[in-house]
């Protein structure tokens, strides 16, 4: 195969990649799963650990997405801060700015939580469920958490 052979056929698999993406979203937006805030106020997620490298993380964190300016707002009693996202690749990405309460979280929930942010600025895949308002979050083929909307 002569080089050029080959970058037409990374080219060819990149454009595949690109239209698969592009489906995923179209299916997230028509399954009532996308990233969409309601017009008076953006809706609530709660973070439900799968994986048991997340079972620590704190029950009252939340988020809420703002797709006007691709942010999300991440708080708790012992955490606030912000995160602007982008999907590169196929992969849901966002790069957090958070303020921690001093001594707030025990041990387990610090690590547990600086895990999900490094997860998150590495970048997962995102897979919507119509049926109950579900978005889960894929990291190498596995779930790891799940966002529930406004539980």
């Amino acid at each position: 195969m002569s080089l050029k052979q080959g970058e037409r056929q990374m080219i060819r698999h990149g454009s595949n990649k690109l239209k698969i993406f592009i489906l995923s979203i179209l299916l997230l937006t028509l399954s009532g799963c996308a990233l969409k805030s309601s017009s008076n106020s953006e809706k609530e997620w709660h973070i439900v650990p799968v994986s048991k490298d997340y079972f620590s993380i704190p029950n009252d964190l939340l988020w809420s997405f703002n797709t006007t300016n691709k942010s999300i707002n991440v708080y708790s009693k012992c955490i606030s801060g912000k995160a602007v996202y982008s999907f590169n690749a196929g992969k849901f990405m966002g790069n957090f700015n958070v303020k921690e309460v001093d001594g707030c979280f025990m041990d387990a929930q610090k690590i547990a939580i600086d895990k999900l942010f490094s997860m998150l600025k590495d970048g997962v895949v995102l897979k919507g469920n119509k049926i109950n308002d579900t978005i889960l979050i894929e990291k190498d083929g596995e779930v790891k958490l799940k966002l529930i909307r406004g539980i």
